[in-house]
């Protein structure tokens, strides 16, 4: 198995001025946590043959049995994969109004799941916006008597929200168009379970819902309202959450929506014009260098991230980088601080170009590349803290992370480059043809209409978030 180091390349769209970086189309909802990737999908990103550019490096999984996958290995055949819960697409499709709200709550979240691979006119009837409104009002009615706890459905209510704007993102001819009505439904029903005192509780069993709630944030596109939420769950965290592998997901998941924020005007509007966030992100950061080293380390190396993708708005670099260096003094290249030293460092030297001397990482790539995989040295660091496949001399250049594929009706595999999980629609052609475009562009859009407005609204978000978790495999123990 072999290593390599990140990339320290100056960034894309660093010098282009911040309004034109809040024009950047929003994202899709965060793909799905297939049980087993079909043979023809694209590797995972921490595999690829070249590191993603900073800006399109997602947070860690609250997990890291991804980072932790032997490369060498074969990948796995669908014989592999855990057997699907016993689940008929039609219990759901042939169901509205109060049926299909008890069907959700009868079902387990496993039956749920299965849901995101819909397509054609079962997505249509699962998941057409009078179906979603629906399942948005049940929500806010569940919420206000929320027990902490999934008896009541709360965890299945919101995952068949989170499939689907999943299947929509891939299958909107089928499923039509979600509009206000929809985003009002989905508002009140996440504002009534935010604010269910129990929605609180520092339990596994709340967790569950709580990590599907934060996720669902982003899926519909509200990261800008539940800002207060992303800062409530990083303000409370403290270390009685290790042991509780659901409340550690529902903290680690508002990076995601802090990360893919940045591509909705609306989220940079709030952000710019209260500094409040940046400094519950540098506070969390701060006050728990102490999980460097341990197995909840991802939570600061994605935080110092965040943090220094602030330093992409003129507004906030005043507050942020003092922020930012204040972390890079007390880490290292070295030792067990060094993941969270150079995810600063190359995302300072990224977002706030011109600036390394202020940083000390004007010699960042001298000291973090060199031979590949070399234990015992400082490129470890940097394997470390962004890890891919180290590329053979005959490696062919790697798939772009979003690709346009033909025949439109046909649900696309897709490596979120923006997300580090790798999802496959359950229903796919393979015939299916890339179409080679100019940059990330959301599928599926014909060959024919991907410049049109439709296929670039959400051109740079990778999909939403399929399966349940959001990390690939839970933790045993």
């Amino acid at each position: 198995m072999c290593l390599g180091t990140t990339s320290f390349a100056a960034p894309s769209f660093a010098s282009a001025p911040q309004a034109q970086q809040a024009q950047q189309s929003s994202p899709p909802p965060v793909a799905a946590t297939a049980p087993a990737a079909a043979a023809d999908a694209p590797e995972p990103d921490h595999v690829r043959a070249s590191a993603l550019p900073v800006d399109e490096r997602g947070p860690a999984p609250a997990s890291d049995a991804a980072r932790k996958r032997d490369y060498d290995e074969p990948a796995e055949g669908p014989g592999s994969a855990a057997p699907a819960a016993a689940c008929d697409p039609a219990d759901f499709t042939s169901r509205t109004g109060s049926a299909l709200v008890q069907q959700i709550k009868a079902s387990d979240t496993a039956c749920v799941n299965t849901l995101f691979g819909l397509t054609g006119e079962n997505a249509r009837l699962a998941f057409r916006e009078a179906q979603m409104v629906t399942v948005a009002s049940a929500l806010r009615d569940a919420s206000a008597a929320y027990p902490g706890n999934g008896s009541t459905g709360v965890p299945q209510l919101v995952l068949y929200l989170r499939a689907g704007y999943y299947v929509q993102w891939y299958n909107e001819p089928a499923v039509g168009p979600y509009g206000p009505v929809l985003t009002t439904a989905i508002g009140s029903g996440l504002d009534a379970f935010f604010a269910s005192p129990r929605s609180r509780d520092v339990t596994d069993a709340n967790g569950e819902a709580l990590s599907e709630a934060v996720i669902l944030i982003d899926s519909s596109q509200e990261n800008a309202r539940y800002l207060p939420v992303v800062n409530r769950l990083l303000t409370g965290y403290d270390t009685s959450y290790n042991a509780l592998w659901n409340m550690r997901a529902a903290v680690n998941n508002t990076f995601t929506v802090l990360f893919r924020g940045h591509q909705l005007p609306a989220f940079v509007a709030a952000v710019t014009a209260d500094r409040s966030t940046a400094d519950t992100v540098h506070s969390f950061a701060s006050r728990n260098l102490a999980l460097l080293g341990t197995d909840h380390a991802f939570l600061v190396t994605n935080a110092g991230r965040e943090l220094a993708r602030f330093l992409s708005y003129e507004a906030l670099r005043a507050g942020v980088r003092p922020q930012v260096k204040s972390l890079l003094d007390r880490t290292s290249i070295t030792g067990v601080t060094a993941p969270l030293w150079v995810g600063l460092a190359e995302s300072a030297n990224y977002y706030d170009t011109g600036n390394c001397a202020y940083f000390a990482t004007c010699d960042l790539p001298a000291r973090s590349t060199g031979p590949l995989c070399r234990s015992g040295t400082t490129a470890a660091a940097a394997c470390a803290s962004a890890p891919r496949r180290c590329p053979s001399p005959n490696s062919p250049p790697p798939a772009r992370a979003w690709q346009v594929r033909t025949p439109s009706s046909t649900a696309s595999p897709v490596t979120t480059g923006r997300w580090p999980v790798t999802s496959t629609p359950a229903s796919k052609s393979s015939s299916t043809t890339p179409v080679t475009t100019t940059g990330p562009t959301r599928a599926p859009c014909s060959a024919s209409t991907r410049t049109t407005a439709a296929c670039t609204w959400r051109a740079t978000r990778p999909p939403p978030a399929t399966s349940r978790a959001s990390s690939p495999t839970r933790p045993s123990g």
